[in-house]
């Protein structure tokens, strides 16, 4: 089983606090308990705590206990951890820029027999990956295997419209990477998407 590394969980808190602080009107801090639904993430409160503890001694976010021990702790982000947010958001969208330039020009591109072996082996790599993700929904999961074994029926076909790549391959892809949170992940989802980049003349 694969989880997301740490420093994915801090980029995740970071872009979830962020998004709060955008998009309340008077709340400034959230409290522990809260943290995981607005960041949409699975995590266990041990890990949170080592999580919000980096988050603390980096000067990124601060906490103001409340008076009753049950109510618990609340945090919210300091102007460093603000501008650590955006950064992670920043280097997010370049990744994102680079999956999705793709000239809109139409032609058909014709695999060898070894390209068709070595794409189907990719779209596996992909299929595994979102299979053994932790964070995606069930249903998206399902969607996604779905549409990796749907581009393999297509890149078998030997002669595949470069509209076609970039729909049902590509696409598909591009919405994986986004969705799935360990960075081992995105970087093997990556790959996959830059292999079939190349082979479809976007280098």
């Amino acid at each position: 089983m694969t989880y997301p590394t740490f420093k994915t969980l801090e980029k995740t808190v970071l872009i979830g606090f962020l998004q709060f602080l955008h998009e309340s009107d008077q709340a400034e801090y959230l409290d522990f308990e809260e943290i995981p639904s607005h960041c949409s993430l699975t995590i266990s409160r041990v890990m949170l705590y080592k999580v919000l503890d980096s988050l603390l001694k980096r000067g990124w976010v601060e906490n103001f206990v409340q008076e009753a021990v049950e109510d618990g702790d609340l945090f919210t982000l300091t102007l460093k951890g603000i501008e650590a947010a955006e950064r992670s958001i920043a280097s997010l969208d370049d990744v994102a820029r680079s999956i999705s330039t793709i000239p809109a020009a139409d032609r058909v591109v014709e695999l060898s027999d070894n390209q068709v072996s070595e794409a189907q082996k990719k779209l596996e790599e992909a299929t595994e990956v979102v299979r053994s993700s932790n964070q995606l929904e069930p249903e998206k999961r399902a969607w996604l295997i779905e549409q990796f074994s749907f581009a393999k029926l297509l890149v078998g076909a030997k002669k595949v419209s470069t509209s076609a790549f970039r729909n049902l391959v590509i696409e598909p892809l591009y919405t994986a990477w986004k969705a799935v949170a360990e960075d081992s992940g995105k970087e093997a989802l990556l790959a996959v998407v830059k292999f079939f980049k190349n082979l479809a003349g976007w280098s």
